[in-house]
């Protein structure tokens, strides 16, 4: 059974359409797909494109905020902001005791933005798992990064099953809000610039 697998992918590698050799040889254009041949086309008509920077928000190893910045394609929407912070810290930021309060299988979702710069993210199952400290850093590094990110929205409210859910904001030991939260509101998690 081993040997038929090897075989299927020794057949499959080998009909690839570029020849094998030993040692690196370079290429003929004929074989060079043309996608790959030409520059990026630069023409903004063509829909999304790269270009535009979004600032995340992470936690340093004394679970301060600290701002980093991630390329997301234009035009830049809160959905593309919540995205890159689910994907959480790099390698190189992880070596560096970067982290995120973000549980690694979560699943927040914009649902909408209204006139007045308010956004509504639903929050996942997950939000309800985390327990004290890790529940108000997660909304924070939310909070921090659309508003950071989008300067038009100001203020988020999250939901739970299309409810507005209660939010623990940095006041005190924390407290429970039923509004929508601002930056704000978690001034006090940032890491003072040095």
């Amino acid at each position: 059974m081993l040997t038929a697998g090897l075989f299927v992918l020794a057949v499959g590698l080998s009909s690839c359409g570029v020849p094998v050799a030993a040692t690196p040889q370079r290429l003929s254009t004929d074989l060079i797909p043309k996608a790959l041949s030409q520059p990026p086309s630069t023409d903004a008509s063509s829909g999304p494109t790269r270009g535009a920077f979004a600032t995340i928000y992470l936690l340093n190893s004394n679970n301060k905020l600290i701002d980093v910045t991630r390329s997301v394609r234009k035009p830049v929407t809160p959905q593309d902001v919540i995205n890159v912070l689910e994907q959480g810290p790099t390698n190189r930021e992880f070596l560096h005791q970067i982290g995120t309060a973000i549980p690694a299988s979560t699943n927040l979702r914009v649902m909408w933005v209204n006139k007045s710069g308010e956004a509504a993210v639903a929050l996942d199952a997950l939000y309800f798992n985390q327990q004290g400290e890790a529940a108000l850093l997660e909304l924070a590094q939310v909070v921090e990064s659309i508003t950071s990110t989008i300067p038009s929205i100001r203020s988020v409210q999250f939901y739970w099953n299309g409810i507005p859910s209660y939010a623990e904001v940095a006041v005190g030991f924390g407290e429970l809000v039923l509004r929508p939260v601002t930056a704000k509101d978690y001034a006090s998690l940032l890491q003072p610039s040095s």
